[in-house]
């Protein structure tokens, strides 16, 4: 059976001294934030930012990755420019999500808000009509339906 490594099943304070890195790397990733999006002190906000993922590498591999991943949607958002008018009315969530699905082939998570309808859904789940013949045998007469679920699935008995 392999063996999971240390750092995946070691407690924090179990590791000792390499639990202070640990904090350094968070503090500095969650500077950087302060540095990008509260001073607007770019490119100078990127120095923590890689310096403290760069610091997690050395600590924990699976504090890297997740600090990595932090670091990479503050290195996205931070390029969105102070002027861009990202309200509802201009872009909405559900227009980033149905752009980043069609690219990936993707599935969107159903607690999520997206514009996708029955027609759009239906390739990507290999078991969607086993889906609606459930719902149209449990709720024959759609009295829990309502207007998204119709616009996911399909009206019922459709």
């Amino acid at each position: 059976m392999p063996q999971a490594s240390a750092d995946a099943v070691a407690p924090a304070d179990a590791r000792g001294p390499m639990r202070a890195l640990d904090l350094l790397a968070a503090l500095l990733v969650c500077g950087a934030a302060v540095l990008l999006f509260a001073v607007h002190a770019r490119p100078l906000g990127y120095v923590p930012l890689v310096a403290g993922v760069g610091l997690a590498a050395l600590s924990s591999r699976i504090l890297a990755r997740d600090l990595g991943i932090i670091a990479l949607g503050q290195a996205i958002i931070s390029t969105i420019s102070l002027e861009a008018d990202l309200s509802d009315a201009n872009l909405s969530g559900a227009d980033l999500t149905e752009a980043i699905l069609a690219g990936a082939d993707g599935r969107p998570h159903w607690g999520k808000l997206h514009g996708l309808d029955a027609e759009r859904l239906a390739p990507r789940y290999p078991r969607f009509d086993d889906a609606r013949r459930v719902r149209a045998r449990v709720d024959p007469e759609g009295r829990f339906a309502n207007a998204y679920v119709d616009r996911v699935l399909g009206a019922v008995g459709a």
